[in-house]
């Protein structure tokens, strides 16, 4: 393998050339790692076996001390190899950037595996669509049995048929999962360096936000990754934590991230469509409210629906408004403090339509409440049904549990 030093300084960002093809496409690909020995070697094989060839392949070591060294020299002068100190992902990647010479970023995790076809497909989109910041594919979850073989698991579910912007959706959720899923132009990664070294949860969240306001983001519905289920400690030497404890990180960390962004951005960047405010503002709140940012989601909720009072909220704004209670790290904030739950009852009164945006409020509730019921997690449905019942008054409670029963309806159609 080729071993390098440290870079003494980080070059200038500049835009790359234009590229006209596929065939012609510089890749350069880091991958940090830390103490995956067991793993590094497949992830690195399935990079090395695409179907369009990468320009280099940059494994920064941060800080390993299982033998992964040994393990990187059986691929010899097909990898470059590169140690530091364990300072943890986000400086691993900067570390890269400083090295690497390709005009698009590809970062692969050190425990999964990328489908021979993943390169290819994650660089389409890009050929032609200069404002493209980076590309994005889809993703399986998969364990290994004892025999070695892959057991997949659960398909990722990316909002394809959700018209909204991009950005929006992005900052929803961060429903792109895993490092390989996405292809950057290197321009978009320059952009946010120095990289924030303190980002040591929600790392992919993270850059792909920061890139998310370069340029967009384009998808393709292939599978681009196989991401290894496992467990395990995480995170760099001075900041461990387990698997157990990985959804309070996430929590902690997007609301960081997303905070920053509702401060900073404008408000058109919120707009689920283009000049409308009400609609901006309920979006904004939705976000807020999704990352557990109650006090901002809160007083979004009633400066939007104080606007022109006599104009009902349309479909696009009762779907959006239908999201905001679908946090998918729970509840338990609003379990906790039934003060959230009046003031969604008191925004609710405000317009005329009472009846139908407290319905679209409760959906996610009633959705809890029938998965706590298939899976026998009783303190849950206690809570969500307590929460459900303080919301909804007997009209609205009606028109929920007839929607869903539409839903289901014609699903079953279908």
């Amino acid at each position: 393998m080729k071993t390098i030093g440290m870079p003494d300084s980080p070059p200038q960002c500049a835009l790359g050339p234009s590229v006209a093809s596929i065939a012609t496409a510089r890749v350069s690909v880091i991958l940090p790692t830390f103490n995956r020995a067991r793993f590094i070697a497949a992830s690195v094989q399935s990079v090395l076996d695409q179907t369009v060839p990468v320009h280099e392949l940059l494994i920064v070591d941060d800080g390993s001390d299982d033998g992964t060294s040994e393990v990187i020299k059986r691929f010899g002068n097909q990898v470059t190899y590169c140690y530091q100190p364990n300072q943890g992902k986000t400086a691993a990647i900067e570390t890269g950037l400083g090295i690497v010479t390709g005009d698009f970023i590809w970062v692969m995790d050190d425990d999964d595996i990328v489908p021979p076809t993943a390169l290819a497909a994650l660089l389409k989109p890009l050929m032609g669509n200069e404002r493209a910041a980076f590309s994005y594919g889809e993703m399986v979850k998969f364990r290994e049995s004892e025999d070695g073989s892959m057991i997949e698991g659960d398909h990722s579910v990316y909002p394809w048929d959700d018209e909204r912007p991009f950005y929006v959706k992005l900052m929803e959720d961060c429903f792109i999962t895993g490092h390989p899923c996405v292809l950057a132009r290197r321009w978009a990664m320059e952009a946010l360096r120095p990289l924030d070294r303190s980002v040591t949860a929600s790392v992919d969240y993270y850059l792909y936000l920061g890139m998310g306001k370069q340029g967009e983001g384009v998808g393709v519905e292939e599978v681009v990754l196989y991401q290894r289920q496992h467990s395990g400690a995480r995170g760099p030497l001075h900041n461990r934590y387990r698997e157990a404890d990985r959804n309070q990180r996430w929590i902690e960390s997007d609301r960081r991230l997303v905070s920053a962004l509702l401060d900073d951005l404008p408000l058109a960047r919120f707009a689920p469509r283009p000049d409308d405010e009400r609609a901006a503002r309920i979006q904004k709140a939705v976000i807020a409210a999704r990352k557990k940012i109650w006090p901002v989601a809160l007083v979004e909720l009633e400066a939007a629906l104080a606007i022109d009072p006599k104009r009902p909220l349309d479909k696009l704004e009762l779907f959006v408004l239908s999201r905001c209670l679908g946090s998918r790290y729970g509840l338990d904030e609003l379990y906790e403090d039934r003060r959230i739950i009046d003031r969604l009852r008191a925004i609710c009164e405000m317009r005329p339509q009472e009846t139908g945006i407290r319905s679209e409020f409760g959906r996610p509730l009633f959705h809890r409440i029938k998965l706590a019921i298939r899976e026998k997690n009783w303190r849950e449905l206690r809570l969500a049904t307590t929460a459900w019942f303080r919301l909804m008054d007997t009209r609205s409670g009606v028109a929920a549990l007839s929607a869903s029963l539409s839903r289901n309806l014609s699903h079953a159609v279908h």
